[in-house]
């Protein structure tokens, strides 16, 4: 059974049975679209978390990484946007992602509109080569963001260590956040940190109009969610 499946999510991977979708990330301040984060699609699976947990069960992930990031970077290379593409720490280490990077070095004509977004519910192994892997991207001018942070186990000291160009705060710091003085406290904190790394800071899961105003006033710099705009087809992007 689990080789069957295996054939099947390498076959759906291999010839590209998915896509993506596009969900707007604002800039709270200027309140002006700054660029679209890619999130995987197929018809095959009831919904992306499924394929996506499939995948790392199976040991495609970094297949379906490196896929998804060479058709997220197809899609929109003719357009000057930031794109935030979603990668997990294990394929920034996987020994064959340093040589996709060259490969993908000459199909990418402006490396500061990407921005590798790093999941942060995958345990790190080895943070030595992961940190590597993150400097790695950056001396080739691309950008990287942390994800879900503020979940689990993400700690403020990650931040110092690792200067993010972004860091994504978990939406369920957002949920309420008009309300809720903790949420509000730790996004205070995260964003000190940020603020001495020059990172910027971008909140997920922004559903209420209450909500969104509490993220302006805390200053949080970019945000992103429901109320701001659902993921989209490209060509209703661009029509």
């Amino acid at each position: 059974m689990a080789k069957r499946n295996g054939r099947s999510i390498q076959y759906m991977i291999e010839n590209k049975m998915f896509s993506h979708v596009f969900q707007p990330i604002y800039d709270l301040q200027e309140w002006e679209i700054f660029g679209y984060e890619a999130l995987i699609r197929t018809n095959q699976f009831p919904n992306a978390e499924s394929f996506i947990l499939l995948a790392r069960q199976l040991n495609y992930l970094y297949l379906l990484d490196t896929a998804s990031i060479q058709l997220a970077i197809e899609s929109i290379k003719m357009y000057n946007i930031k794109l935030f593409i979603n990668i997990f720490p294990s394929t920034l280490v996987h020994p064959l992602f340093s040589p996709f990077l060259e490969m993908l070095n000459s199909s990418v004509p402006i490396k500061q509109n990407i921005v590798f977004e790093i999941n942060e519910s995958e345990k790190i192994f080895d943070y030595r080569l992961f940190k590597k892997s993150v400097e790695q991207l950056k001396e080739l001018n691309y950008l990287v963001a942390l994800d879900d942070f503020g979940k689990n186990d993400s700690r403020p000291d990650k931040i110092l260590d690792l200067e993010p160009n972004f860091v994504k705060l978990d939406k369920s710091l957002a949920n309420q956040l008009k309300k809720k003085e903790g949420n509000q406290k730790i996004i205070e904190k995260i964003l000190v940190h940020c603020e001495s790394k020059k990172s910027k800071v971008v909140l997920e899961g922004i559903e209420r109009e209450e909500d969104l105003a509490a993220a302006k006033a805390l200053g949080v710099h970019f945000g992103q969610g429901y109320l701001l705009g659902e993921p989209v087809l490209l060509k209703e992007i661009y029509v």
